[in-house]
């Protein structure tokens, strides 16, 4: 019986190890190497900014301003539909709200008492979209950040509105 345990021990087989190559430790074995279409967010990223570069010699000088920002937002929304990584989509509608928000306020659309209140506003409805491109109905928590901001957007709005009411305050 020792004889025995000692040839199935020696002629069992064992587990490859991977040697180190100068290319890196990858896995050669086929089923642990990551999908293919994990590999396509960089070139899909840098042709999506390429695309907003190009666009960008065509608009007009104040609206360039958040032109990269919604760029990259719209390359992280792309990664996220191709990849099917979940932490793509919260870039992807942080960044589609700010670089909106930069666009609107370099257009000269924002200004006065009321810029800050479509700051928020627009970063809350970045959370919203953060929820939508996720598309996972139980992972509720954008919904959180997304209502404290627009309620406190909404609140500033209130107060920009209550400026028209200060001239009448001699009353």
């Amino acid at each position: 019986p020792a004889r025995a345990c000692l040839q199935l021990w020696v002629t069992r087989p064992r587990p490859r190890r991977d040697t180190m190559t100068s290319t890196g430790s990858q896995a050669t074995d086929p089923s642990q190497r990551r999908p293919a279409r994990s590999h396509g967010f960089v070139p899909l990223a840098l042709i999506t900014l390429g695309i907003v570069f190009l666009l960008g010699n065509y608009l007009p000088e104040p609206a360039r301003g958040g032109l990269v920002v919604l760029g990259l937002g719209v390359a992280f929304l792309i990664g996220r539909l191709i990849t099917g990584r979940y932490g793509q989509a919260v870039p992807a509608g942080l960044l589609i709200a700010i670089g909106t928000y930069l666009s609107l306020h370099d257009m000269r659309s924002l200004q006065g008492i009321q810029g800050p209140a479509w700051f928020f506003v627009l970063l809350g409805l970045g959370f919203l979209l953060v929820y939508g491109i996720g598309l996972r109905p139980s992972a509720v928590w954008p919904l959180f950040p997304a209502a404290i901001l627009l309620a406190l957007g909404l609140v500033l709005f209130g107060f920009a509105s209550l400026g028209a009411l200060a001239s009448l305050s001699w009353i």
